[in-house]
């Protein structure tokens, strides 16, 4: 960066910063007439330090080189703020918009809204929120049945709220449900509804109650099936579906089927087709044997039914559904992985498979279908040789957006794709110093979909994965105050990873610590490796930025990261 260097305290230690290189008033965030449902919005932006900077004639505090992110409370409509240092001026119209809607109605959402299919014999259940105090029926061909509120219908914790710390706005709206249970296999049309007997509401879906032989497959038709726990994005994921994978479909909502274990997943990732035969794999002899870096588990099936993996201490557990045991023989070849392989049947036709780990630490696993057969794969331990500590090990560092995808910005204008990239180098190179094998998704500013970074991840297959990000907040965060290093994890093998480079880069370092959370990130996600992703700081807060884009900062960073990464392998993977 160019600019002059200047001292600034921190934690009670003065670090040379690189100063902002702008000359005059610069507001990065919010744009002009941005739109939020939050209750109050940060601005970030930096001036020259001479001087004060005033946001709607209330002076607001700076770092020493200028920056600030103060946060100020939205009124439901537009705002308008005036932004001023010395005689430049920035203007920002904000809009609060409420977070529940304005009725013209009594209800404000109806369900089916998309079509529905459901097996006979099972209730459906409905939804409806709106005012308070309503008397709600439905009415579904013949049948008229009450829609009730719900009782002690709380408001859920927004994801978001996990990393601010906000609490959500008390809900109000109230929730209505009912249910009915159809006694005939029909186009039963679409749902009525009559609010204080009259004034009838009616959704766009259908239902339609399906015989009970029919029986339908869906079968996976991409590389992995995502699989989920409703109907809809919003929900979380399950264990993928290898491609190839069969479940029978036990109802659909719109695009959405519901398959016969409880999981959901989207119709474009399958092939529907028609049968009226029950789903029934059958289980007989099992292999397990060492091919090449790991031990292979082989379960041939007579179907490739869904299947579900978890880490429970040091077992992986490996759920089969829609199956049945005919096993007398298991063969388990020693290997460095897995010390045990057992199994047992379980209610509702499951089967479970624990595999004891050898070793406290899990270094990663895969699955796939090759016809009827299940592989699981399970990776042997790091083997290290060599007079550098790391030698052996390849890690896989995934330096955060790039390209056309800037990731967050801090006051000066600085993307954080531009850190993201240093930091990896830097660490690259202190972790080569150390014997590594290190391996970048990408070692220039291009594009890089999050695909084509977990395509390297599944072919590489690294001892660990790393993704370098530094954090933002959402509007309603408090940048000035919100900073430190976090971790995310997602697969039970990556928790230990995760807290421990947390903990030793507070500890080395001396930074503020953010926190360790189990994340639904992409990144996070893979199987084959312990996978961790970094978020190093906060591109928002003023002063942590400026330690995120130090050049001697990121050094010092970086060699934290690579010794605390020998730390780690000696205790787990001792050479």
């Amino acid at each position: 960066m160019v600019g002059a260097i200047a001292p600034l305290l921190w934690a009670g230690v003065a670090i040379a910063q690189p100063a902002p290189s702008s000359s005059e008033l610069r507001l990065v965030y919010p744009p002009e007439g941005h739109q939020t449902a939050s209750d109050r919005i940060f601005f970030l932006g930096t001036a020259p330090p001479t001087g004060s900077v005033t946001i709607n004639g209330q002076g607001v505090n700076r770092s020493a080189f200028g920056h600030f992110a103060p946060s100020f409370p939205l009124q439901l409509g537009p705002n308008r703020f005036e932004i001023r240092w010395g005689d430049r001026t920035e203007i920002r119209t904000i809009t609060r918009i409420a977070n529940q809607p304005l009725l013209s109605t009594p209800l404000a959402t109806l369900e089916p809204m998309v079509d529905w299919g459901w097996p006979i014999g099972e209730p459906i259940c409905l939804r409806v929120t709106g005012r308070p105090n309503l008397t709600i029926d439905a009415r579904v061909a013949e049948r008229t049945f009450p829609i009730l509120p719900r009782p002690s219908a709380g408001s859920p914790l927004p994801n978001a709220s996990v990393l601010t710390g906000s609490d959500p706005p008390p809900p109000s709206l109230t929730t209505y449900e009912g249910c009915f249970t159809p006694d005939r296999p029909d186009d039963w049309g679409q749902v009525r509804f009559y609010i204080d007997g009259e004034m009838p509401m009616t959704p766009r879906g259908r239902i339609t109650v399906w015989p009970r032989d029919r029986r339908d497959r869906a079968r996976v038709t991409v590389p992995w099936g995502v699989a989920r726990t409703g109907p809809s994005t919003n929900h979380s994921r399950l264990t993928p579906l290898p491609q190839g994978s069969q479940a029978t479909i036990a109802g659909r909502q719109g695009d959405w089927l519901r398959l016969s274990y409880g999981a959901w997943i989207q119709a474009s990732e399958v092939a529907i087709e028609p049968s009226s035969t029950p789903l029934q794999a059958v289980v007989q002899g099992i292999r397990a044997q060492n091919q090449g870096t790991a031990v292979e588990v082989q379960l041939p099936l007579s179907e490739p039914v869904p299947v579900e993996v978890r880490q429970e201490n040091q077992d992986l557990v490996l759920t089969l559904h829609q199956a049945i045991a005919q096993t007398d023989t298991l063969f388990l070849q020693r290997n460095p992985a897995i010390s045990q392989l057992t199994w047992q049947v379980l209610p509702g036709n499951r089967l479970e498979y624990r595999a004891r780990l050898a070793t406290a630490q899990a270094w990663g696993w895969t699955l796939r279908y090759e016809g009827n057969v299940l592989h699981w794969r399970i990776k042997h331990p790091p083997v290290r040789s060599g007079a550098a500590p790391l030698s052996g090990i390849t890690i896989l560092l995934d330096p955060g957006h790039g390209g056309r995808e800037s990731g967050a910005i801090n006051a000066a204008g600085i993307p954080e794709k531009t850190p993201n990239l240093q930091t990896s180098l830097k660490l690259q190179a202190a972790l080569e110093r150390r014997g590594a094998r290190v391996v970048l998704t990408r070692s220039t500013d291009q594009d890089l979909p999050i695909p084509d970074r977990l395509a390297q991840i599944a072919e590489l297959e690294p001892t660990i994965a790393l993704s370098v990000h530094y954090n933002a907040l959402p509007d309603d965060g408090n940048a000035e105050t919100t900073q430190g290093i976090g971790m995310f994890w997602y697969h039970a093998q990556a928790q230990d990873l995760a807290q421990f480079l947390h903990d030793e880069l507070t500890r080395r370092l001396d930074r503020p610590s953010y926190g360790v959370f189990w994340g639904n990130l992409a990144l996070a996600r893979p199987t084959i490796a312990p996978s961790v992703l970094m978020e190093l700081g906060f591109m928002s807060h003023p002063t942590e930025s400026e330690w995120i884009t130090n050049p001697a900062e990121q050094d010092r960073l970086a060699e934290a990261i690579a010794a605390s990464l020998e730390t780690w392998f000696d205790r787990l993977a001792p050479n």
